[in-house]
């Protein structure tokens, strides 16, 4: 299961990418990550 699959679940939640294999589900409420 890809950790985007269900960010319908996880509305706070969004997939950042850092690197060619390096994609995180982050906490998108942060103000570092919405900018």
């Amino acid at each position: 299961v890809l950790p985007w699959a269900n960010l319908e679940e996880h509305a706070m939640k969004a997939a950042v990418y850092h690197g060619p294999r390096d994609i995180r589900v982050e906490d998108v409420s942060r103000p570092e990550i919405t900018q």
